[in-house]
């Protein structure tokens, strides 16, 4: 048995040469095994998939899904690009993208049950490799945004190609806007327009109000931003251009932010070096705001807005209704990412370094005019991206590293004697929950799953905890915690 970048594995019978092959897995295979009675295959994937075939029949019996594997950038890496990462407005899920083979599909994860719910192919894959003569290498497609309608019935994508070998430069870049119906248990594409923003724009940014307006707003390289609004008739339902805004500029922008207040109410448009408020009603612009950067992203909390900008080195706030930037701040580096929690109105930066593979992820929230630092984490992984969770069974933030972890961090009540001030211990909890100890004895690596544990519980339980006996640790753990 042999498979290696080709997607294949390929069964050659030595005795005869004749020859099977499992074709279409769906990334490289990274590691072959059989089991002991040679009736069943295990398949390792670069996707981290493992797929179960049966012997006799080729068939394939099971398959286990984890998430998918997230790039780590190199040093001065210009070509990276963050995951594309979102929650489910209604279901604990979070959606994520991931990297090479892997970055045009988009990957729905439950985060209390670790399991792969649904994984969409939303770019149109290609198997080919490489493509001519000269076997250049052919580019993977990459889903570049996405956003969910505030019920979770609607989902929009953008999708690109990039065709690095047109003879037209202007026309080297495909680019699809699709509309997804995921209403039931099956996500089908209810509308799909290829070159939203005109043939030579990319789309820079896409966003969806939190009301029950269905409605998406994208924002094109040349400078508009357009409202797609579903349109029902009798015969169906369809999603098309409900209003243009803005006008087209002659030099196209690499980058660009985009986002509706909290009551959907205005839209902040960030082009070059300046952000837009428009009326979301009558698509008039209220009020704008020169920086002297391109804006890279853009975040709503309340009357603030968190604007990322130069090369994603700098951020702002920005008061709207008194019209004056409150603070402005370094990032420590290229790759951080910014998230608002609206429950709790306050904001996290992760700012990882990918040479160490560490980030500090900095919680805080803004009062009177004023940043007021809540807590500073130091994760020990390279955090691709942060979120905000407004959820029934957890309200704080996630993020996701580059090791396919999902870790929680949200205020949580430390224990204290009643005359002392009661503390407020911000604990970090990893999904999968896992706690790893490297014991004195050999540095042995002991991995332990508790469901609903934080990592500050376990990691008492485990000092305390002197027995190398794994058995006797799992005992100990679940006496302590419940």
């Amino acid at each position: 048995m042999s498979g290696a970048a080709e997607n294949t594995v390929m069964m050659t019978q030595i005795s005869s040469g004749q020859r099977h092959f499992i074709p279409r897995l769906g990334a490289s295979i990274t590691g072959l095994n059989i089991s002991s009675t040679g009736s069943l295959y295990a398949i390792s994937l670069a996707n981290n998939n493992i797929k179960i075939v049966d012997a006799g029949d080729l068939e394939l019996i099971s398959e286990f899904a984890g998430l998918q594997p997230i790039k780590r950038p190199s040093k001065n890496d210009e070509s990276y690009r963050p995951p594309v990462t979102l929650l489910h407005p209604t279901r604990e899920q979070l959606f994520i993208n991931g990297s090479n083979e892997a970055s045009g599909t988009l990957q729905g994860y439950d985060i209390f049950q670790d399991q792969q719910t649904v994984r969409l192919d939303v770019a149109s894959l290609t198997r080919l490799k490489s493509t001519g003569i000269d076997l250049k290498p052919v580019s993977d497609p990459f889903l570049s945004h996405a956003a969910f309608t505030s019920d979770g019935k609607w989902l929009a994508t953008i999708d690109e190609w990039n065709d690095r070998y047109a003879l037209d430069d202007l026309s080297n870049m495909e680019v699809s806007l699709k509309f997804w119906d995921c209403s039931g248990k099956d996500w089908n594409v209810n509308t799909k327009i290829g070159y939203p923003h005109g043939i030579t724009s990319r789309v820079l940014a896409l966003a969806s109000p939190k009301t029950s307006q269905l409605e998406f707003a994208t924002l094109g390289a040349e400078g508009t931003v357009k409202i797609w609004r579903l349109s029902v008739t009798p015969k169906e339902r369809i999603w098309t251009l409900y209003r243009t805004i803005g006008s087209r500029v002659s030099t196209l922008t690499s980058e660009g932010g985009l986002t509706y207040s909290t009551d959907g109410s205005i839209i902040a448009a960030g082009f070059g070096g300046h952000i837009y408020i428009i009326n979301a009603q009558s698509g008039e612009t209220v009020t704008s705001l020169h920086v002297s950067s391109s804006i890279s992203k853009i975040e709503n909390l309340g009357r603030y807005f968190l604007y990322v900008y130069d090369d994603s080195s700098l951020y702002s706030v920005w008061d709207v209704a008194t019209g004056e930037i409150l603070f402005t701040e370094r990032l420590d580096r290229a790759y951080s990412s910014v998230a608002v929690n609206h429950s709790s109105s306050n904001f996290a930066i992760a700012s990882p370094s990918s040479k160490r593979g560490k980030t500090s992820i900095e919680i805080s929230r803004i009062v009177e005019g004023k940043k007021v630092e809540e807590a500073r984490i130091n994760v020990d992984a390279f955090v691709a991206s942060v979120l905000g969770v407004e959820l029934p069974e957890f309200s704080g933030f996630i993020y996701v590293d580059d090791a396919g972890q999902i870790g929680f961090v949200s205020h949580e009540q430390a224990v204290v004697e009643p005359t002392v001030e009661p503390a407020v211990d911000l604990s970090v909890g990893l999904m999968p929950k896992r706690v790893k100890k490297l014991t004195d004895e050999g540095k042995r690596d002991v991995s332990v799953y508790v469901p609903g544990a934080t990592t500050g519980k376990l990691r008492k339980v485990l000092e305390d905890n002197t027995s190398t006996n794994i058995v006797e640790l799992f005992q100990n753990i679940f006496q302590s915690l419940y």
